[in-house]
């Protein structure tokens, strides 16, 4: 019985009912396993809302997760970042982001406050430009079209001290900006909200193997005194694009 007491007649007063045991829940759905994001699957982009982004925000994750990008994605808004997850289980679980096999994907758009891609916070995800995992394809483009403002294809943003994005990689991609010309375009930027800034311990970032171009600057990393990022891997990296302009300016600080 949700009341106190039996009411004596059917206008119910206020104290009649015992507000203070009340509990509010929210139910979400889990996932885990395999998605498939791409212009013909149920899932049509990646930081669109309704986008793969969105979806494993509003849900318990209960395994890894990979998603098999099947077809050009060029119509992203850079509307939803991927947050930290929640999760069920052992935890611990990665989410990889890769082409399928046979003809070359793009994921570009135009964001102008910020990265295309952004991670908030967010564990082990990895960005793979090998449909197989194991070759050395480079079978994924990345691009943000902005060409001007303050803005990064990728970005990488700390929530503040141990709350940085952990072990995170992209590898075997094609990174692109919109406009060389723009001095505030970035290709990856980790650090704090906004590009450019500085953040504590995005800690152990993999960024390995990819080709970058096309952008004024390629890579900057900002930590802080007090949240070094730690253990930062950028090896085998091409900074050149053919037919454009190379990144000019790369930084780290506090690494």
């Amino acid at each position: 019985c949700a009341f106190t007491s039996y009411p004596s007649s059917v206008n119910i007063a206020n104290t009649s009912f015992p507000a203070g045991n009340f509990r509010q829940y929210l139910i979400c759905s889990t996932l885990s396993g395999a998605v498939a994001v791409g212009p013909t699957e149920s899932i049509t982009s990646l930081t669109n809302t309704g986008g793969l982004f969105d979806v494993i925000n509003q849900r318990v994750v209960t395994g890894n997760i990979t998603a098999t990008i099947t077809g050009n994605l060029t119509a992203e808004t850079g509307t939803v970042a991927l947050n930290q997850t929640s999760e069920y289980g052992t935890g611990g679980y990665s989410i990889t982001i890769r082409p399928s096999a046979g003809t070359p994907d793009t994921i570009s758009g135009t964001y102008t406050t910020g990265g295309l891609i952004r991670l908030n916070g967010a564990d082990r995800v990895i960005i793979d430009g090998r449909p197989d995992a194991s070759s050395t394809s480079r079978m994924l483009t990345l691009i943000n079209t902005a060409t001007s403002g303050t803005v990064a294809t990728i970005q990488y943003i700390s929530q503040g001290t141990g709350l940085g994005c952990v072990s995170d990689t992209v590898r075997y991609c094609n990174i692109r900006s919109g406009a060389r010309t723009n001095t505030a375009a970035y290709l990856i930027s980790s650090g704090g909200s906004t590009v450019n800034s500085v953040g504590d311990d995005n800690d152990k970032l993999a960024i390995m193997n990819n080709y970058f171009g096309s952008s004024y600057f390629g890579i900057r990393i900002l930590g802080t005194s007090a949240g070094v990022h730690d253990s930062i891997n950028v090896s085998g990296n091409l900074f050149s694009w053919p037919g454009s302009a190379t990144p000019v300016n790369d930084t780290l600080s506090n690494v």
